[in-house]
């Protein structure tokens, strides 16, 4: 019966490990897509360079 029991703790051990994960990679997605939303809201307001003004470009 010891043997049973100690299988129990490792299943629980193994359940709140597997828990914790599953809550981190919620929080990380979570990041992510703020950080997704902030480079498309970004990316509408910056207005790429003409070729011109870029350095390669000034010489010619």
């Amino acid at each position: 019966m010891a043997h049973l029991e100690r299988l129990e703790q490792k299943v629980q051990k193994d359940s709140l490990l597997i828990q914790f994960l599953i809550d981190q990679n919620k929080s990380l997605q979570e990041q992510l897509d703020k950080v997704t939303q902030l480079l498309i809201s970004q990316q509408g307001h910056t207005v790429p360079k003409p070729v011109e003004d870029s350095p390669l470009h000034q010489d010619q």
